[in-house]
């Protein structure tokens, strides 16, 4: 469970603290072999001629079980795979901002602030990518991938024409012109099946603090390794990972699980190249590497090497790119401010497409150009939840009554200032699974709940005992708690001095509503959850089955956790019918309704009317699918 009011906050490590962590790693990859395959590439990257020579083992396997090996690197010497980028005065430019200091490192294994997450989306991709528009989890290296029968093993087979890109500087700053000068790109090797072996044993292990490994725990062998403070090379060919061969990759996991597919978009999955991170042991971060270094990546966009210690930070579109790109941005921009308001002040001058909209500027600016201000739904929902073990909320006529008396929009309206949107069920926009957000549940309703009330064990609420409702310390909360208990008196006759709200620090209240917490339980309580992966599992199941999750709320097991089970397992269509019949179940009329879905994080993003785009709810946003009007900008910009 997570605070609900820091839901989506991240740890900003110090780059001494990488540092440190990172030394501790390396310190279980001294083993590192890499040896040579004999294959090479097998189709050419588009407008380049390419030759390949395979070279001859550079290093030796050592056979110690003490030590990590990895083997089937592939080095290749590609000569002649350069590509200059198009410096015409045409290419599509897209302005955007980052706020804030907090980009201590560009691996996507372990990077956790908001600007990594946007840098680190567009120069790195994994087996899979979510699309932000309709949800659904796509390929992207891998280009297929089979199931066995058990569910257990899953066969990744990859594209060939993939790369590791690296960056050549020129001898100019970037600084000195309008546009950037990168002078080429060069493909150096394909991304092959042992650069997710090496990633994947690599986020398994303690030592490297990959924040949130433990999603990875479904793998074979993973929670083990990193459960263990001292790791052999034998333990680690262990972790149910393997590559079958150069371009074909083996998971094999501990459960039958058919959300792995989205497990595999997120960053922790994403492959490193192994030897380009161990040739850099010695000199700190290898994807944050001193001035005018590169930074190898193998996403639709490069990064200037030049740009990433100035005010501005330079992408480019990849020339190797093998895959079409949905939008038409050539270069990214993201100018670096301390705070929204020299942000603000650059978009309102037409020199950012895109820039945050602070709290404190919102009302103004949404009285003056509200076709400019976007809200942004997030996947961080706050909920009610009741003890169903209470003598009032046992009665689920009482709960749908109690569910269905909360005005959702008056509450982030009043209490939040509009940002958020109301939840009548629990899994939000951008998740896989998940339903319109205007369909399915009850939501606000006062006639439904009296309805509910008056089919429950009294027909009147101040014959109810007293209602112990627990909420965090925070001032929001209590206003929160105060506007809802005001809702239960208006619309079911509730008296006020019946309904006890109790403040409480956030440990107190986790502590107090476990179901071992006996008599020390309250009736009702305030709680948030953030999407771990954007699937509707990681939603209804760790959030509501009977067994497999917390379960604070004490629901005896039923039918609908034989069917969160077979969600678990069914292939996608299925999943998204079964998902949409279990938010019936629990929140429908007829539901269960052991929570309270209120409402679902938002927030106000400023956009010039030439960029169209759909923003991210979950990780970074993926600017090779925004489209720009470069004509309609040039001409904004001389008004």
């Amino acid at each position: 469970m997570i605070d609900n009011h820091n839901i989506c906050s991240r740890r900003c490590q110090s780059r001494q603290a990488w540092q440190r962590r990172w030394t501790r790693a390396l310190l279980w990859l001294l083993g590192l072999a890499v040896l040579a395959a004999g294959a090479g590439c097998q189709d050419a990257p588009p407008e380049a001629e390419m030759e390949v020579e395979t070279a001859e083992p550079t290093g030796e396997t050592i056979p110690s079980p003490d030590e990590i090996i990895i083997t089937r690197v592939v080095q290749q010497q590609i000569t002649n795979v350069v590509a200059t980028p198009d410096t015409s005065q045409d290419l599509v430019t897209l302005d955007v901002t980052l706020i804030g200091d907090d980009i201590t490192t560009l691996d996507p294994q372990i990077s956790e602030g908001s600007n990594e997450r946007d840098l680190v989306e567009n120069l790195f991709v994994g087996l899979t990518r979510l699309n932000q528009v309709t949800g659904e989890i796509e390929p992207m290296i891998a280009q297929s991938w089979d199931i066995s029968p058990d569910g257990l093993v899953w066969t990744f087979h990859l594209r060939e024409d993939m790369y590791w890109i690296r960056p050549v500087p020129s001898s100019t700053s970037i600084f000195q012109s309008v546009e950037p000068q990168l002078k080429e790109s060069q493909a150096f090797r394909p991304i092959i099946a042992d650069d997710f072996v090496f990633s994947i044993r690599r986020a398994c292990l303690s030592q490297t603090d990959a924040p949130n490994a433990f999603i990875l725990f479904m793998i074979e062998g993973c929670e083990r390794i990193y459960r263990q403070s001292e790791v052999s090379g034998n333990d680690l060919a262990e972790i149910g990972i393997r590559a079958v061969d150069l371009f074909t990759l083996e998971i094999t996991l501990n459960r039958p699980a058919s959300y792995f597919l989205t497990i595999t978009a997120l960053p922790i999955m994403r492959p490193v190249p192994a030897e380009i991170v161990f040739e850099a042991r010695n000199a700190g971060d290898w994807a944050w590497p001193a001035d005018g270094d590169e930074v190898i990546s193998n996403g639709p966009f490069v990064l200037d090497p030049q740009s990433i210690r100035g005010t501005k930070i330079v992408l480019r579109r990849n020339p190797f790119w093998p895959l079409p790109m949905a939008g038409n941005i050539e270069i990214v921009n993201f100018f670096q401010f301390s705070d929204f308001r020299e942000a603000f002040n650059l978009w309102e001058k037409r020199n950012l497409d895109i820039a945050p909209l602070a709290n404190s500027m919102q009302a103004d600016v949404l009285s003056r150009i509200p076709q400019k201000v976007q809200l942004v739904p997030e996947q961080a929902v706050f909920y009610l939840a009741f003890n169903m073990d209470s003598a009032v909320f046992r009665h689920v006529e009482l709960r749908r009554a109690f569910a269905a008396a909360i005005d959702r929009q008056e509450i982030i309206d009043e209490v939040y200032a509009g940002r958020g949107l109301p939840m009548r069920h629990l899994t939000p926009p951008g998740v896989f699974g998940a339903p319109p957000i205007d369909q399915l549940g009850v939501g606000y309703d006062p006639d439904f709940a009296r309805l509910s009330l008056v089919a429950g064990p009294t027909t009147a609420c101040r014959f109810l005992p007293e209602i112990r409702y627990m909420v965090n310390s925070s001032d929001s909360d209590l206003f929160q708690a105060e506007m809802v208990r005001d809702m239960w008196v208006d619309v079911l006759g509730c008296d006020p001095e019946q309904i006890m709200i109790e403040q409480v620090q956030f440990g107190t209240l986790l502590a107090s509503t476990r179901p071992q917490a006996g008599d020390l339980r309250p009736d009702v309580w305030d709680l948030g959850w953030a999407s771990y992966y954007p699937d509707a599992n990681n939603w209804l199941y760790d959030i509501l089955h009977c067994t497999s999750s917390d379960n604070r709320v004490n629901r005896p097991c039923s039918e609908v956790d034989d069917q969160l089970e077979r969600a678990a397992r069914a292939e996608p269509a299925l999943r998204v019918q079964l998902y949409r019949r279990l938010e019936t179940d629990f929140f429908g009329p007829d539901g269960i309704t052991p929570i309270v879905p209120i409402y679902t994080r938002a927030r106000y993003r400023l956009r010039q009317t030439w960029v169209n785009f759909i923003p991210n709810s979950f990780g970074g946003e993926q600017y090779d699918t925004y489209q720009l009007d470069w004509e309609l900008k040039k001409i904004e910009k001389q008004q």
